[in-house]
Protein backbone atom coordinates (compact mmCIF):
# COMPACT_ATOMS: atom_id res chain seq x y z
CA UNK A 1 0.00 0.00 0.00
CA UNK A 2 1.32 3.35 -1.20
CA UNK A 3 1.93 5.78 1.90
CA UNK A 4 0.02 9.00 1.55
CA UNK A 5 1.71 12.35 1.90
CA UNK A 6 0.45 15.01 4.15
CA UNK A 7 0.36 17.50 1.55
CA UNK A 8 -1.75 15.67 -1.02
CA UNK A 9 -4.30 14.46 1.47
CA UNK A 10 -4.39 18.27 2.40
CA UNK A 11 -4.92 18.90 -1.31
CA UNK A 12 -7.52 16.09 -1.24
CA UNK A 13 -9.44 17.78 1.32
CA UNK A 14 -9.53 21.32 -0.09
CA UNK A 15 -11.01 19.92 -3.45
CA UNK A 16 -13.40 17.78 -1.79
CA UNK A 17 -14.16 21.06 0.52
CA UNK A 18 -14.51 23.60 -2.78
CA UNK A 19 -16.76 21.29 -4.05
CA UNK A 20 -18.94 20.93 -1.58
CA UNK A 21 -19.01 24.66 -0.90
CA UNK A 22 -19.52 24.94 -4.73
CA UNK A 23 -22.74 22.50 -4.97
CA UNK A 24 -24.08 24.40 -1.98
CA UNK A 25 -23.48 27.59 -3.04
CA UNK A 26 -26.54 28.22 -5.13
CA UNK A 27 -29.03 26.85 -2.53
CA UNK A 28 -27.31 28.63 0.97
CA UNK A 29 -27.00 32.07 -1.18
CA UNK A 30 -30.49 33.06 -1.52
CA UNK A 31 -31.84 35.65 -4.02
CA UNK A 32 -28.08 35.87 -5.43
CA UNK A 33 -27.86 35.98 -9.22
CA UNK A 34 -27.73 32.66 -10.40
CA UNK A 35 -29.34 30.91 -6.98
CA UNK A 36 -30.91 28.22 -7.50
CA UNK A 37 -34.33 28.42 -5.61
CA UNK A 38 -35.19 26.26 -2.86
CA UNK A 39 -37.82 24.87 -4.22
CA UNK A 40 -36.60 23.90 -7.44
CA UNK A 41 -34.18 21.40 -5.45
CA UNK A 42 -36.08 17.59 -5.58
CA UNK A 43 -36.93 16.64 -2.56
CA UNK A 44 -36.75 20.09 -0.53
CA UNK A 45 -39.38 21.16 1.26
CA UNK A 46 -39.36 24.80 3.33
CA UNK A 47 -41.56 24.52 5.87
CA UNK A 48 -41.97 27.29 8.54
CA UNK A 49 -43.94 26.79 12.19
CA UNK A 50 -45.18 29.25 14.46
CA UNK A 51 -45.16 28.42 18.18
CA UNK A 52 -47.43 30.22 20.51
CA UNK A 53 -47.86 29.31 24.53
CA UNK A 54 -44.48 28.38 24.73
CA UNK A 55 -43.47 27.55 28.46
CA UNK A 56 -41.79 25.73 30.78
CA UNK A 57 -42.78 23.04 32.58
CA UNK A 58 -42.21 22.43 36.11
CA UNK A 59 -39.34 24.33 37.64
CA UNK A 60 -36.38 25.77 35.86
CA UNK A 61 -33.02 25.44 35.70
CA UNK A 62 -30.79 28.04 36.85
CA UNK A 63 -27.28 26.73 36.79
CA UNK A 64 -25.00 24.53 34.73
CA UNK A 65 -26.06 20.77 34.04
CA UNK A 66 -30.11 21.23 35.01
CA UNK A 67 -32.67 20.78 32.77
CA UNK A 68 -35.40 22.71 31.73
CA UNK A 69 -38.76 21.54 29.90
CA UNK A 70 -40.75 23.33 27.16
CA UNK A 71 -44.57 22.43 25.52
CA UNK A 72 -46.16 25.17 23.11
CA UNK A 73 -48.87 25.33 20.66
CA UNK A 74 -47.56 24.92 16.90
CA UNK A 75 -49.29 26.50 13.78
CA UNK A 76 -48.74 26.97 10.26
CA UNK A 77 -49.14 31.07 10.38
CA UNK A 78 -49.14 33.79 13.35
CA UNK A 79 -52.87 33.75 15.01
CA UNK A 80 -53.12 30.30 12.71
CA UNK A 81 -55.54 26.85 13.74
CA UNK A 82 -53.30 24.90 15.90
CA UNK A 83 -51.63 22.37 13.54
CA UNK A 84 -49.62 21.09 16.43
CA UNK A 85 -47.52 20.79 19.78
CA UNK A 86 -43.75 21.61 20.58
CA UNK A 87 -41.66 19.53 23.18
CA UNK A 88 -38.07 19.86 24.29
CA UNK A 89 -35.93 19.02 26.73
CA UNK A 90 -32.66 21.16 27.08
CA UNK A 91 -29.64 21.08 29.47
CA UNK A 92 -28.22 24.12 30.44
CA UNK A 93 -24.41 24.44 29.31
CA UNK A 94 -23.44 27.94 30.59
CA UNK A 95 -24.92 31.08 32.59
CA UNK A 96 -24.59 34.42 30.30
CA UNK A 97 -21.49 36.14 30.29
CA UNK A 98 -20.79 39.59 29.08
CA UNK A 99 -17.20 38.50 28.62
CA UNK A 100 -16.78 35.62 26.95
CA UNK A 101 -19.45 34.26 24.15
CA UNK A 102 -21.41 31.32 25.27
CA UNK A 103 -24.24 28.90 24.19
CA UNK A 104 -26.75 28.44 26.66
CA UNK A 105 -28.15 24.43 25.73
CA UNK A 106 -28.29 21.82 24.14
CA UNK A 107 -31.80 20.69 23.31
CA UNK A 108 -33.63 17.88 21.70
CA UNK A 109 -36.66 19.06 20.25
CA UNK A 110 -40.08 17.43 19.10
CA UNK A 111 -42.48 18.87 16.62
CA UNK A 112 -45.55 16.82 16.59
CA UNK A 113 -47.93 17.65 13.89
CA UNK A 114 -50.93 15.62 12.03
CA UNK A 115 -49.21 14.35 9.37
CA UNK A 116 -46.06 13.46 11.44
CA UNK A 117 -43.51 14.44 13.84
CA UNK A 118 -39.96 16.20 13.24
CA UNK A 119 -37.32 15.47 15.72
CA UNK A 120 -34.49 18.19 15.96
CA UNK A 121 -31.54 18.84 18.11
CA UNK A 122 -28.57 21.42 18.97
CA UNK A 123 -27.36 24.19 20.80
CA UNK A 124 -29.33 27.15 21.77
CA UNK A 125 -28.01 30.55 22.67
CA UNK A 126 -29.27 32.42 25.92
CA UNK A 127 -31.72 34.36 24.02
CA UNK A 128 -33.25 31.46 22.58
CA UNK A 129 -31.99 31.18 18.99
CA UNK A 130 -29.85 28.30 17.32
CA UNK A 131 -29.62 26.83 14.14
CA UNK A 132 -30.17 22.95 14.67
CA UNK A 133 -30.06 19.84 12.63
CA UNK A 134 -33.02 17.63 11.74
CA UNK A 135 -32.67 13.74 13.00
CA UNK A 136 -35.61 12.42 11.74
CA UNK A 137 -39.07 12.16 11.49
CA UNK A 138 -42.20 9.99 11.28
CA UNK A 139 -45.00 9.66 8.74
CA UNK A 140 -45.15 12.22 5.89
CA UNK A 141 -41.95 13.29 7.31
CA UNK A 142 -40.19 9.45 7.52
CA UNK A 143 -36.34 9.61 6.63
CA UNK A 144 -36.49 13.58 7.13
CA UNK A 145 -32.73 15.33 7.27
CA UNK A 146 -31.61 18.94 7.41
CA UNK A 147 -31.76 21.78 9.42
CA UNK A 148 -34.06 24.20 10.70
CA UNK A 149 -33.60 27.84 13.04
CA UNK A 150 -35.21 28.63 16.07
CA UNK A 151 -36.25 31.98 17.16
CA UNK A 152 -38.20 31.71 20.84
CA UNK A 153 -39.00 34.07 23.57
CA UNK A 154 -40.32 31.61 26.70
CA UNK A 155 -41.83 32.22 29.72
CA UNK A 156 -43.64 30.52 32.73
CA UNK A 157 -47.01 31.60 32.59
CA UNK A 158 -47.63 30.28 28.40
CA UNK A 159 -46.76 33.61 26.94
CA UNK A 160 -44.47 33.08 24.82
CA UNK A 161 -44.02 32.36 21.08
CA UNK A 162 -41.69 31.09 18.55
CA UNK A 163 -41.00 30.84 14.51
CA UNK A 164 -39.17 27.75 13.62
CA UNK A 165 -38.15 27.74 9.45
CA UNK A 166 -37.35 24.42 8.45
CA UNK A 167 -35.04 23.62 5.13
CA UNK A 168 -36.18 19.03 4.62
CA UNK A 169 -34.92 16.81 2.65
CA UNK A 170 -37.39 14.34 2.46
CA UNK A 171 -36.77 11.00 0.18
CA UNK A 172 -39.67 10.14 -1.97
CA UNK A 173 -41.79 6.85 -0.20
CA UNK A 174 -40.65 3.96 -2.60
CA UNK A 175 -43.49 1.42 -3.15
Amino acid sequence: MEKLSRRTALKGLGVLAGGIGASSAGIAIAGEAGAVPLSAVEGTRALTLHGSGLRTVGRSGRTSGDQVLLRGDLSFRVGGAIAGSFFSIATLLDTPSRFRPSVGSLAVQTFSLQDGKIVGTGDVDHDGSGTLVVTGGTGAFHGARGSYTASQAVNSFGGGHAVYTFTLLIPEARP
